[in-house]
């Protein structure tokens, strides 16, 4: 190779250094080779561990699974809300109008008028408006927001709450207020809409003419805009009547002006009156002196406003074509004819002469290039000296602390994804019975349970716990071996045979009971129930 052969490949080199990549925007991530790759399918943030993608934030439609080398973006099953894997059993969260096929995880849909099914289309919560029997949502009374039967004999619920503008009778309906009357009782109306309207005998009453709040004589305390108050009279008159430009006022005194007229010459309120300002004038103090000027132009010392054409200038010099001072950022050349821009863009950094260089430090969206130090790593990425390292699996934002990569963001799925939790910096799944929950793989953290699981509670001698349990295996073994007796006995055993305890409870008895399986199933938090006295077992 020759001496000039040698220059050319050189160039070529150099060039291309030049062009290589040291961080990527979102939704790439960076190859070893500085080149930037598209994030995979459904995710939207990922960087590299290992030379691989590591989604960190997926689509709506998605959930992130963190089980492999690196997190992937995957599809909840059907029916699934929250989920840490593909398929129906990690599902966390059914959605709602979801529940879990008896026997099965799998996902089935339920009637429209339940919230969430327990299993096989029988409703375990009810949606609005509807209420709870026999496993079935029956729609409350008219006006009617929650209901229920008082005894399982009553022929029709009777009301808890009603809708907004209705009130609650003594015999447990809902009736409608009157129009315009928010707040109502069997005496008649008792709050009334408190714009243009108040309250007279029980009913509600319009205001004056161009009134928007008046008290209970009916006189008017606020006027629509435009309009001012007249106190003695308690009725509203124009205020651009008396006072041109005025469009706030009070007894026959102007107290505030139009902002701007028709043609764009604005008014300040002076001694009572609405002045006119000069033409490209914001502020005045009469219709000759400017004090202060529209966006773009410049107060001079004969106090009118010009124009001229310098990029950031808030302050112009002695003449039209130079600047006394810049804009925040920006910084005023040694001529004074322009302002520079000085805070560096995204992948640039500020070198020692105050010019903005491209950033040499990988995956660093800012740097102080004096230095070599990254001011603001790239997303998934937190900053060891001069160099960046990419966060732990399932953490989107992290830090150094105590030599270690410390997670204070767990990675983002579309849905709302609590199967990711962060203990002590650590990025972890709940265990597999928990929905939600407090500690990484802990089943005595759930803060709810997955769908298909209830809570069991447990005793030994004293001890007392309670757990996310699968029924379709605790229960089918005989009581005496099932450490849960207290859910199993209120419940039929999975081989359809009625219990002996059952067999002895009375009708009103083994409704409760039902009841009580129910609420075990819909508990909000095992964790609570351990904090409170637990109930006896039957």
């Amino acid at each position: 190779m020759n001496r000039g052969q040698a220059r050319i490949f050189g160039i070529i080199a150099l060039a291309s250094l030049a062009s290589a990549a040291t961080f990527c925007p979102d939704g790439k991530w960076l190859r070893s080779d500085r080149t930037c790759q598209d994030c995979p399918l459904g995710c939207n943030l990922c960087n590299a561990i290992n030379d691989q993608p590591n989604c960190i934030s997926c689509n709506f439609d998605k959930a992130i699974d963190i089980s492999g080398p690196v997190g992937v973006c995957v599809d909840c099953a059907k029916g699934c809300e929250v989920c840490n894997g593909p398929k129906p059993e990690h599902c966390i969260r059914a959605e709602p109008g979801f529940g879990p096929k008896t026997g099965t995880k799998e996902l089935i849909k339920c009637p429209k008028t339940c919230k969430y099914c327990s299993s096989d289309y029988k409703c375990s919560s009810c949606r609005y408006g509807y209420f709870l029997e026999n496993e079935r949502c029956v729609e409350c009374p008219s006006y009617c927001t929650e209901c229920k039967k008082e005894k399982p004999t009553d022929a029709e619920p009777k009301c808890l709450k009603c809708n907004p503008g209705s009130y609650l009778t003594a015999k447990g309906y809902c009736n409608p207020c009157e129009y315009q009357c928010v707040e109502c009782s069997e005496v008649g109306c008792i709050k009334a809409n408190p714009f243009y309207h108040y309250l007279k005998d029980h009913k509600p009453v319009e205001c004056p003419s161009n009134c928007k709040v008046c008290g209970a004589d009916g006189k008017c305390t606020e006027c629509v805009p435009g309009w001012g108050v007249r106190s003695s009279e308690g009725t509203c008159e124009k205020c651009s009547t008396f006072k041109p430009g005025c469009n706030a006022c009070k007894d026959g005194k102007c107290t505030g002006c139009e902002t701007m007229n028709s043609v764009g010459i604005f008014y300040n309120l002076i001694n009572g009156e609405c002045v006119e300002c000069p033409r490209g004038c914001h502020k005045c103090t009469d219709s000759k002196t400017c004090t202060k000027c529209l966006r773009s132009l410049v107060l001079q010392n004969d106090k009118t406003c010009k124009s001229f054409d310098i990029y950031a200038c808030k302050e112009m010099g002695d003449t039209i074509d130079k600047c006394r001072a810049c804009d925040d950022k920006y910084r005023l050349s040694d001529d004074g004819t322009k302002c520079n821009f000085i805070n560096c863009p995204s992948g640039q950094g500020l070198n020692a002469e105050g010019l903005c260089v491209p950033i040499t430090i990988l995956n660093c969206k800012k740097s102080d290039e004096r230095d070599k130090r990254c001011a603001e790593p790239a997303t998934g990425y937190y900053a060891v000296g001069s160099e960046t390292k990419p966060c732990p699996k399932g953490c989107s934002k992290c830090a150094l602390v105590d030599s270690k990569a410390f997670c204070f963001e767990a990675a983002k799925a579309g849905r709302s994804n609590y199967a990711l939790i962060i203990n002590d910096g650590v990025v972890g799944t709940c265990h597999s019975s928990c929905g939600t929950c407090t500690k990484i793989d802990d089943p005595k953290s759930c803060d709810t349970c997955r769908p298909g699981y209830v809570v069991g509670i447990k005793r030994s001698g004293s001890n007392v716990e309670s757990i996310c349990i699968d029924p379709t295996i605790e229960c089918a073994v005989p009581k005496i071996t099932s450490p849960y007796s207290s859910y199993c006995d209120s419940i039929d055993p999975p081989n359809g045979t009625t219990s002996p305890a059952s067999k002895k409870k009375s009708i009103w008895n083994s409704f409760v009971d039902f009841l009580w399986s129910c609420l075990l199933y819909t508990s909000p938090s095992p964790r609570d129930r351990q904090k409170s006295r637990m109930p006896s077992s039957a």
